[in-house]
């Protein structure tokens, strides 16, 4: 039974998404793609302001697009409903294990991917953020907005 949901709610205007953005992995992905777009430009009105250093400005930016992630991932990408505390745990619990696990892969591709005795940094880049991404997908849709089967 679908709920009566008010004409101009978020939740009102993302059920009317047209069917090929309906599927969780293309959403994942647009959510994913937009989040690294606000990461980066946080980070970069947060470095050009001076207010802050690099290392202090990227957290922000990080944060910020943590953010903007759990609240899109679970309104419209999962259809996880409201949320509540150990659903956001989990959701910041898993991110903490991607960024590792991104930083961790990059090096490691850096290590071997070489192209004329150089790191090949922008291919290190994508496989470590392929890498990161399909391990957040899985988690998110298995552990943190897993919905519960009413059996």
């Amino acid at each position: 039974m679908k709920k009566n949901l008010p004409k101009n709610s978020f939740s009102s205007v993302i059920s009317r998404v047209p069917p090929p953005l309906s599927s969780k992995p293309i959403r994942f992905l647009i959510v994913g793609t937009t989040t690294v777009a606000l990461d980066l430009f946080a980070y970069y009105l947060l470095i050009k302001s001076q207010f802050f250093n690099v290392e202090i400005s990227k957290a922000i930016s990080f944060i910020i697009g943590s953010i903007y992630s759990y609240q899109l991932n679970r309104a419209w990408t999962f259809a996880a409903g409201k949320g509540n505390l150990f659903q956001a745990i989990r959701f910041f619990l898993v991110y903490a294990s991607s960024l590792f696990l991104n930083v961790s892969t990059n090096s490691l591709f850096l290590s071997r991917i070489t192209f004329n005795n150089t790191p090949h940094v922008i291919l290190s880049f994508l496989l470590a953020t392929v890498t990161s991404a399909t391990f957040n997908y899985i988690l998110l849709k298995n552990l943190v907005f897993k919905r519960k089967s009413h059996s």
